[in-house]
């Protein structure tokens, strides 16, 4: 039986199963919880204990103390709970971005580390510990939480229960609220860590040849450290009378060191080990050019960064976009696939002789050369198998594990067939237009205090879309009006109607106008204080404001706000400055039920 044709509804079926599994936003949440997971444990373990040794008291007339007493501190699991908010009296109740909006707070959560004190007594001959004393959660900070990660409030909320907590459900968040404000954390492009990158030097110059790797150590939470191997360019270069033309720079190591030093310090002493490493022929990853200008593309860019996004001017190409399916996988431990690579028979280089592995497939795990396997497509079977065994589900993650769709890193794009397509220079230009058009950014805009919002008149569902313009939305919240047009009677030589469109009563439907929404901001000396359930600001007006004509009087506008920070209700009281200049919350509270 012939397999049947795929067709475009077939492919397009796939990408919608693609966007409501993962989203736009999918690399972005990914990257959080692996965090909030795993990194900030790695960060808190890896930390070292800290060590109270308190100086020995000299007393008069007293003989010394020998015994010494260590007071050591050390931490343990982390614990991070939903983000939550403590009122003005004691109250914690649970915190949504949409307060946090409104009352200019940050969307955090309490971050809690289990601490254990130890008290060791140190004498002459040996150490005591006198007291061991665990406290299992201990308040340190507060983390700021992104939006439907798996720690937010909002986390696997339906439409219906995002509209209903004053959310837009087509927002696709990922950004944190800060102060009120929100925020993105912009990710940064940068070159592949643990793979050694060759570059040619243009001449005259003092070095041929340069490779450089970028090292980052697995399970420590540091910097990424350069290494540097140069090439000198001819003999009559600086150092080439003592014939070291190979020179490598080491990190926490000032000046460039002679190859043949680090070879016997890592233990190759004699020089026929170390000429069949230096000239064995091994395939690295050739850097001629390690990263592109940023106006210009560099080829590992296609499919997977959108040439249209990226904003005019001075920064064009340093701000990019992904394509719309990029997924972002977050690393995982090395390990866990060493063993299976020794389980699936993989050899290691050290066991075998130099020409079985200049026959056989070399394996490299993070760019280090972890062995061989003489049966090459076995073992490829095998690791795609292990690849797709994902939690097999209705959707997207099925497709992925019965192995309908693939996915492909720019390393293995580079041998891989893939269909290419025309694209029309009008789509690109229209594209790079239609991002700046105006449009209803949000649905909850009217329960939102942004900085500066631009709304459209009466937009318009477009007639005609694209595929991909369902999955952004662009149909919910539209960017543009169609324009109204009459016919025009009279025809042309060939009896057809030209294409000329006139618009009818523009200005009356609005067509093109904007609401703008300015936020301004304005402070004031004041006192806040709780009387029963209701929060109460008093603010002092000025001479100027009360529009009093002698000053006996004192004037004050008090503000009683509900829980949810509406305003339920706002006076004048005025106070007689013969009275105490002190206000109570009783004599506030007798103003608050004369007026109610």
């Amino acid at each position: 039986m012939e397999d049947e044709e795929i067709t475009q509804e077939d492919a397009w079926a796939v990408i919608s199963a693609y966007f409501e599994e993962k989203g736009l936003v999918r690399q972005q949440l990914d990257s959080f919880d692996e965090f909030i997971s795993t990194t900030m444990q790695g960060i808190v373990d890896e930390s070292a204990d800290i060590e109270i040794l308190p100086e020995r008291q000299h007393h008069p007339g007293r003989r010394p103390d020998s015994d010494e007493t260590i007071h050591k501190t050390n931490f343990g699991w982390i614990y991070l709970r939903k983000p939550m908010v403590t009122e003005s009296d004691g109250e914690t109740t649970k915190l949504f971005p949409k307060a946090a909006r409104l009352r200019n707070l940050t969307y955090s959560a309490p971050l809690f580390v289990g601490v254990t004190k130890i008290i060791i007594k140190k004498g002459q001959d040996c150490e005591v510990v006198a007291e061991t004393r665990a406290l299992p959660r201990v308040f340190t900070e507060k983390v700021p939480i992104m939006l439907r990660s798996s720690y937010c409030n909002l986390y696997q909320s339906s439409e219906k229960d995002l509209t209903e907590l004053g959310e837009c459900p087509y927002d696709q968040v990922g950004y944190f609220i800060i102060n009120g404000s929100e925020k993105v954390l912009i990710a940064q492009e940068k070159m592949s860590t643990n793979l050694v990158y060759i570059s040619k030097k243009k001449q005259p110059n003092k070095y041929a040849n340069v490779a450089e790797v970028l090292l980052i150590a697995e399970k420590q939470n540091r910097p990424v450290s350069r290494m540097f191997v140069r090439l000198l360019s001819h003999a009559s270069a600086e150092g080439g009378s003592s014939r070291q033309y190979i020179r490598a720079t080491l990190p926490h190591i000032r000046g460039e060191i002679p190859i043949i030093i680090i070879f016997r310090a890592v233990g190759f002493i004699a020089n026929k080990n170390i000429l069949e490493l230096i000239f064995y022929e091994a395939k690295l990853s050739h850097g001629s050019q390690r990263l592109a200008k940023p106006p210009q593309q560099h080829c590992s860019h296609w499919g997977m960064i959108c040439p249209v996004e990226t904003p005019k001017g001075q920064a064009c190409g340093l701000v990019k976009n992904l394509a719309l399916m990029v997924h972002i996988t977050v690393g995982f431990a090395a390990h866990s696939l060493l063993e299976l690579l020794e389980e699936l028979g993989t050899e290691s280089f050290e066991e075998i002789p130099l020409a079985v592995i200049q026959e056989s497939t070399k394996f490299f795990v993070n760019g280090c050369w972890v062995g061989i396997h003489r049966d090459l497509d076995l073992l490829v079977n095998i690791l795609r198998q292990f690849r797709r065994q994902v939690t097999p589900e209705d959707g997207w993650l099925n497709l992925v594990a019965k192995g309908f769709v693939e996915y492909i890193d720019t390393e293995k794009e580079e041998t891989t067939m893939i269909s290419m397509t025309i694209n029309s220079s009008r789509d690109t230009f229209q594209s790079a237009m239609g991002r700046q058009a105006m449009r209803i950014y949000v649905m909850n805009y009217q329960l939102r205090m942004d900085i500066l919002a631009f709304v459209l008149y009466y937009p318009q569902k477009p007639l005609v879309t694209t595929r991909a313009i369902e999955h952004l939305h662009f149909r919910q919240l539209p960017t543009s009006t169609g324009m109204h047009h009459g016919s025009y009677e009279k025809l042309d030589v060939d009896g057809l109607a030209p294409p000329v469109l006139i618009t009818t009563n523009v200005d009356g439907m609005r067509i093109s106008k904007l609401l703008v929404f300015p936020f301004g901001t304005s402070e004031r000396e004041s006192k806040c204080m709780i009387i029963g359930k209701t929060d109460i600001c008093i603010y002092t007006l000025s001479y100027a404001e009360a529009k009093l004509s002698h000053g006996s009087q004192r004037k004050y506008l008090l503000l009683l706000f509900r829980r949810d920070g509406m305003i339920q209700t706002s006076k004048v009281a005025v106070q007689e400055k013969r009275h105490s200049s002190t206000t109570t919350k009783e004599g506030w509270h007798n103003l608050v039920q004369m007026d109610s």
